[in-house]
């Protein structure tokens, strides 16, 4: 006993519960890449006097072994660093040698191009990590990129979970996969199906969904086609099963879906209980063919449940938002604006004006 004592008194003291508490802080907006003028840093800089923390800063972040595996783009990885540095010479703080070995590192390290990861933290701790383009517009597509309405989306849904327990669930224009991801990991639905139309998302789409999967149980890594389906799906795609998890009737599938060019048998034998989308209303020219598609979805006869979609938008032209709801009326669906999130998650721009509709069969 007096051991133990002994060994107590030599720990260090400088590193309380409030000081783990803001180090997770900063590491999970590290993680997300929040831009440094943006990062919320609470008393960070009143606690990085001491070597030690200053030593437990860089193995929380740039020195963390997830991030080490996924790390954020390089830049953004030198803007972290010469922020620390310059807050700590302007504080007339010295800096410790492992903050200048990791400046030192970054300085020799080949840049990983135009893509990098992104890793968000939900609220239970579970991680969910994206592989995306650095730039907006990538290979001829905004879909590299993760957009508002996704983690707006994905907010409601983390404090929403029954709506998706034990069904079905549909994603129409998954992106790259946080808001399906994030569903799938916490609010654990029955199934869960991704889908999307351009090559280099779906590409993209697979590929952080086995990032993401990779720590769960794994019955089949390969991709195995749907056979039932693959002999209808000639020019909208296959759907493959890209992991079963725990359990036998638990499959997450990708699926490559163009809404103006989709055969009806297969969204008729599709059978989801819950369509989601986030950020797909953008252009009025999109408009018809995706109402058609959830109209169908929606009225689908072999559904065991009552089958309801759930669409986040961020409203960024009233015509085009006007266009939307004419739609939907005119194909007798019924619609209602419903309350978002409540609790902030994610690290986005708040100002933006983002709508969420509840869609079912009038």
């Amino acid at each position: 006993m007096q051991e133990s004592q002994n060994k107590t008194k030599t720990m260090p003291s400088d590193f309380g519960d409030a000081d783990v508490s803001t180090f997770a802080h900063v590491a999970s907006q590290y993680r997300a890449m929040v831009m440094t003028s943006k990062i919320s840093w609470k008393n960070l800089f009143c606690i990085l006097q001491t070597e030690t923390n200053q030593e437990k800063l860089i193995h929380s972040t740039i020195g963390n072994a997830h991030t080490t595996k996924y790390p954020p783009s390089r830049t953004y990885r030198w803007a972290f660093l010469k922020y620390i540095i310059s807050k700590l010479e302007e504080e007339g703080i010295e800096v410790c040698d492992a903050i200048y070995e990791a400046s030192a590192t970054l300085i020799n390290e080949v840049d990983n191009g135009d893509s990098c990861y992104k890793t968000y933290t939900l609220k239970s701790g579970t991680l969910v990590t994206i592989r995306e383009t650095v730039q907006t517009i990538s290979k001829g597509t905004t879909g590299l990129s993760t957009w508002p309405a996704a983690q707006y989306l994905a907010e409601w849904a983390l404090e929403n979970p029954e709506v998706f327990s034990k069904r079905r669930v549909l994603e129409l224009g998954s992106g790259l996969g946080l808001t399906g991801l994030s569903i799938y990991k916490t609010c654990q639905p029955s199934s869960f199906t991704f889908s999307d139309c351009h090559s280099a998302v779906i590409a993209s789409l697979k590929s952080n969904i086995l990032t993401n999967l990779e720590d769960m149980p794994k019955v089949d890594e390969k991709l195995s086609t749907n056979e039932d389906i693959s002999h209808r799906l000639t020019k909208c795609g296959t759907c493959e099963i890209v992991h079963d998890l725990l359990k036998s009737n638990k499959q997450v599938s990708v699926m490559d879906l163009d809404w103006g060019d989709t055969d009806s048998w297969v969204l008729e034998h599709m059978n989801p209980d819950i369509i989601i989308a986030a950020d797909v209303v953008y252009d009025v020219s999109i408009v018809p063919n995706l109402v058609n598609v959830i109209k169908k979805l929606l009225l689908n006869k072999h559904s065991t449940h009552h089958p309801e979609a759930y669409i986040a938008s961020t409203v960024r032209n009233e015509d085009t938002r006007n266009a939307f709801l004419e739609c939907l009326e005119s194909a007798d669906l019924k619609f209602e604006k419903i309350a978002g999130p409540q609790e902030e998650v994610f690290f986005y721009d708040r100002s933006v004006a983002i709508e969420l509709l509840h869609i079912r069969p009038v």
